[in-house]
């Protein structure tokens, strides 16, 4: 979706000002666009421990585009999502075997609607969930 360049300097200066009555006016229009959404950008960050080889534990990011509905036209969750993404991390749909999904620091279940994530959680200048 593309917006105006009014409103794109006004979501700019809202997030610069830490004004954010003005970003939720303006993130409103990106939020709920008056088309389907296509796709949901999904950040994945995935921590390492330190081993012996590299003492300094580091962060691996995946990033990908997940539409927000399956092949079905149903809601794809969080589960789904993250087993097309990374399925050897995420073998499962429904549970959580290997990792769990964290966002914000709470655990989320993989029966989560990644649209309703999306909508609930998006955070200024992260720009995907």
């Amino acid at each position: 979706m593309s917006m105006s360049k009014e409103n794109t300097n006004a979501l700019w200066n809202s997030v610069q000002d830490n004004d954010l009555p003005a970003y939720l006016k303006i993130s409103s229009i990106l939020l709920n666009p008056p088309t389907p959404l296509r796709n949901i950008p999904l950040r994945i960050y995935i921590p390492t421990s330190p081993t012996s080889s590299s003492p300094l534990a580091s962060i691996k990011i995946v990033q990908t585009l997940v539409p927000p509905r399956n092949e079905n036209g149903e809601a794809l969750t969080l589960g789904s999502a993250l087993n097309a993404a990374l399925p050897s991390l995420f073998p499962s749909r429904r549970d959580a075997i290997v990792a769990e999904p964290i966002l914000h620091g709470a655990a989320v279940p993989f029966r989560a609607p990644l649209e309703d994530l999306m909508r609930r959680l998006v955070m200024p200048m992260a720009g995907c969930i």
